[in-house]
């Protein structure tokens, strides 16, 4: 599951900038992101283990996310995310689905573009 959620919470980072509400993503209040870079608290934001990994020490891990949020994002990553969220499709792995379905009790697949073929 931590395979692509790096790669979420950043495409997630950075709506408010790519929108022009922000030019920071540290100044969307509704963001996670000035929980992970600086000291300010908020007991809603949830640290997940690939964030918590980047480093031990807390502030070495705050400059190491904000250097990971704000580094040049491939293509290939956003259009990935772009066309699963047009689609109402994951873009994690066959574990990620899973593990995701295990957890919320939902089944989640993803499937070609367009309706299913019909048998004969």
């Amino acid at each position: 599951m931590e395979d692509y959620l790096p790669s979420c919470c950043r495409y997630i980072e950075l709506n408010p900038v790519r929108a022009g509400m922000v030019t920071n993503p540290i100044h969307y209040k509704w963001s996670s992101y000035a929980c992970k870079t600086t000291d300010r608290p908020d007991p809603a934001v949830d640290y997940p283990s690939s964030y918590l990994s980047l480093r031990r020490n807390k502030n070495e891990r705050q400059k190491e996310y904000a250097r990971y949020v704000m580094s040049t994002v491939p293509e290939h990553e956003i259009n990935l995310i772009r066309k699963a969220l047009q689609r109402g499709q994951l873009t994690g792995n066959e574990r990620f689905r899973e593990e995701l379905s295990r957890r919320t009790g939902i089944r989640f697949s993803n499937r070609g573009p367009g309706r299913p073929k019909q048998k004969k």
